[in-house]
């Protein structure tokens, strides 16, 4: 049986979507990063992350 999708869900699943977009530009931008594969590295670089073990 099919569900319809509620109009709120859809937009609340963009609304999240989006922010998370906007959060990640905003750690690439700080980090002066490419992309996250980048930022991972860089964070490591910088001792922000601890390397693999």
């Amino acid at each position: 049986m099919d569900h319809p999708i509620d109009e709120g869900s859809r937009a609340e699943g963009a609304l999240q979507a989006n922010t998370v977009k906007s959060h990640v530009s905003s750690l690439l931008a700080k980090l002066e990063a490419k992309n996250r594969t980048h930022a991972v590295a860089r964070g490591r670089a910088l001792g922000l992350l601890e390397s693999k073990a």
